[in-house]
Order: C-alpha cells, then sequence, then structure tokens
C-alpha cells in the first residue's frame, strides 16, 4: 500500500565530500527542487525549503512528499540511482500525485 508522506531522502554523492577530487559527476544528486540530477553548490542547498543536512559528509538529506511505501521510514538513493530517482518521480509529477518545485 502507498502513502503520500513527508519523508527523509537521502541522496548519496560517490565518496565522502571532503576527499573527492572536484569531478563535479562524483557530487551529482537527484534535486527535488529543480526536478534534475546536477551537482547543487552548498548556497543551493541551504537555500533550499527540502534542505535537511548534508548525511555526514556523504550526501544531501532532504525532506519532502513522496508517494512511498505505508511502512518506509526514508528514500535511501545510492549514487549509481540518481537518474532512477528522476524517473521514478517524474509521473508522479505529471500526474499530479506530488507537486513540481
Amino acid at each position: 500500500m502507498m502513502a503520500i508522506k513527508k519523508i527523509p531522502h537521502i541522496n548519496h554523492i560517490s565518496g565522502h565530500i571532503n576527499f573527492l577530487d572536484g569531478n563535479s559527476k562524483k557530487f551529482e544528486v537527484y534535486c527535488r527542487r529543480f526536478h534534475k540530477v546536477y551537482a547543487p553548490s552548498t548556497e543551493d542547498c541551504q537555500s533550499c525549503p527540502y534542505y535537511a543536512g548534508f548525511a555526514g559528509g556523504y550526501g544531501h538529506e532532504c525532506v519532502w512528499e513522496d508517494c512511498v511505501p505505508v511502512e518506509d521510514t526514508t528514500v535511501d538513493i545510492a549514487w549509481d540511482d540518481r537518474y532512477n530517482e528522476l524517473i521514478r518521480v517524474s509521473p508522479l509529477i505529471d500526474k499530479g500525485i506530488i507537486k513540481k518545485g
């Protein structure tokens, strides 16, 4: 059974933020606010209404309404799955199940 609820999303980056080599691809995550995959700046995140932290340096924590299984308490998005998350969320927005932006 699915439910629409406010839930934390952990968007992992490829490594720890302090040890990445400057390759912006490694910082890419699915961004709910802009509904795209990109490497957000610290300023982008800190001005975002969904921002909830930097996941201990291993990603971005965001909290937003999503359509998820009732028993879920967190959505964990591996770095390799960032585009899959965009694909998963797109029809939810298109059908008006969750809002855009």
